[in-house]
């Protein structure tokens, strides 16, 4: 008894010992157990395994043996009548293709893959484009017949009015124009983003479009707004917006990047004119007198020959730009997400095809009726 007064240290280890054992060798014979029993259920799983297998070989060799009497008996067809049909692929592939011959064919096929890939990304980018400037110039066209209407009412007649006041303490109290107004007004920077900015909107385009394709570099130049103009929108820009862009990153070109040009066109909506507006107000270069210019026009009002018959044209002019700016956004953003959609389900047939292309029964849709 382990109570008892009588019981030594000694005996007392001695006992506590051998209740360790005892639970130490229960364990271990269960653990024995286990393991037995492991090795049993697989020994029957690869049994299980192998009868599969040679069941689906019969079955392969079987519909080879039919295909191939079906063949056999199978009448020639007439030559006005003969069609292409691709030929049936087994279930399973089972000879043994050695790795290096694998590698060599999956080095040969990748670049035809990304070229595969690339077009039809490609094709999907063209698509939306056109998709969007269609919409653009159908909602551009009915907004123009809605502004007509809405002008002429009591709440167009009060926004014109603001539009009026506004352009008059501008353009015709230039003592109240201040030092960075008048800093901005004569940099070339803005003045040629503003022409920019106005023939982008006059063919039915954003300066944020344009952005987008505007390469992710430091060193950006004249040639490369040149090439973007031209390449994507099939614009050419006339000699003098061309002299005022080359000025403005003449002996600058470690300067201007992506965010420097688009800090550009914000500075040029501040004080040369709302962003989509044909009207631009700068300081002539050579003249060195403040200019009223209607870019897709070429037509210039100069300061003293502004009228309140101009003012109303311009602020006009400028209210219809930016009802059709906010428009166009609403329109990109709509849009935004349904070109995602595609471009994710075109992800995932390429992936699809690059795993699942060897095996029969995986009838993989095709792109047009996805998207």
């Amino acid at each position: 008894d382990v109570t008892d007064n009588s019981l030594t240290p000694f005996h007392f280890l001695r006992f506590m010992l051998t209740k360790c054992f005892d639970k130490w060798y229960v364990w271990v014979k269960f653990s024995k157990q286990l393991e037995n029993a492991a090795a049993h259920h697989d020994h029957y799983l690869k049994q299980k395994f192998f009868e599969c297998f040679r069941k689906n070989v019969v079955q392969i060799k079987l519909k080879k043996e039919q295909i191939r009497i079906s063949h056999k008996n199978k009448e020639p067809e007439p030559e006005h009548e003969i069609c292409f049909v691709q030929k049936e692929k087994p279930l399973y592939h089972f000879e043994p293709v050695p790795k290096i011959k694998k590698t060599r064919q999956i080095y040969r096929k990748r670049p035809l893959k990304k070229s595969r890939t690339s077009s039809k990304f490609v094709h999907l980018v063209k698509q939306y484009t056109e998709e969007l400037n269609m919409e653009k110039k159908r909602a551009l066209e009915v907004h123009k017949k809605k502004f007509s209407k809405w002008i002429r009412s009591r709440k167009g007649k009060d926004v014109l009015r603001k539009e009026h006041k506004r352009l008059q303490q501008f353009l015709l109290s230039p003592h109240q124009i201040d030092e960075s107004i008048d800093l901005m007004l004569t940099s070339t920077a803005n003045i040629a983003f503003a022409m920019i900015d106005a023939t982008l909107s006059g063919s039915g385009h954003l300066s944020e479009e344009f952005m987008q394709h505007v390469p992710c570099q430091n060193n950006i130049n004249a040639s490369n707004i040149y090439q973007i103009l031209e390449k994507m929108y099939g614009i050419i820009l006339e000699e003098d917006t061309k002299v005022l862009v080359k000025l403005a990153f003449a002996g600058r070109e470690n300067v201007w990047n992506r965010q420097t040009v688009w800090e550009a066109f914000v500075s040029s909506y501040r004080c040369n004119g709302n962003q989509g507006t044909p009207w631009k107000i700068y300081v002539h270069p050579s003249d060195d007198m403040l200019v009223v210019h209607h870019i897709l026009d070429k037509k210039k009002i100069y300061q003293h020959k502004i009228n309140d018959r101009n003012l109303k044209k311009i602020a006009h002019d400028n209210i219809l730009s930016v009802q059709e700016v906010n428009l166009m956004k609403r329109l990109m953003e709509e849009n935004v997400d349904k070109v995602m959609k595609k471009l994710k389900t075109c992800a995932a047939l390429t992936i699809q095809r690059h795993f699942l292309s060897k095996r029969k029964g995986y009838e993989l849709k095709s792109l047009t009726e996805v998207t």
